[in-house]
């Protein structure tokens, strides 16, 4: 996702930038503010995921699972659970 924020997003030449940023994917318009919260979310939140998925990972390896096995089924559920929508 692209965010985007300031004084030009609602004139011509922001709503071109817009129409370019959609045609690669999704575009939020946000206040400035916003736009400095999804920067600290989308800096922090990769680091936060790969501690789920080990966490995952662990859990699978305590019910018997082979360490490798458990990586690849703990990952897999990240990636369902953003394709599904959720």
């Amino acid at each position: 996702m692209t965010a985007l924020a300031g004084d030009d997003v609602n004139t011509d030449t922001g709503r071109d930038v817009q129409a370019l940023f959609e045609a690669v994917g999704e575009v939020a318009v946000v206040s400035e503010a916003d736009l400095d919260r999804l920067g600290a979310l989308s800096g922090a939140g990769p680091g936060y995921m790969f501690v789920i998925l080990d966490a995952l990972a662990d859990a699978g390896v305590r019910i018997g699972l082979p360490r490798q096995l458990a990586i690849k089924g703990s990952g897999s559920n990240d990636v369902w659970c953003w394709q599904d929508g959720s």
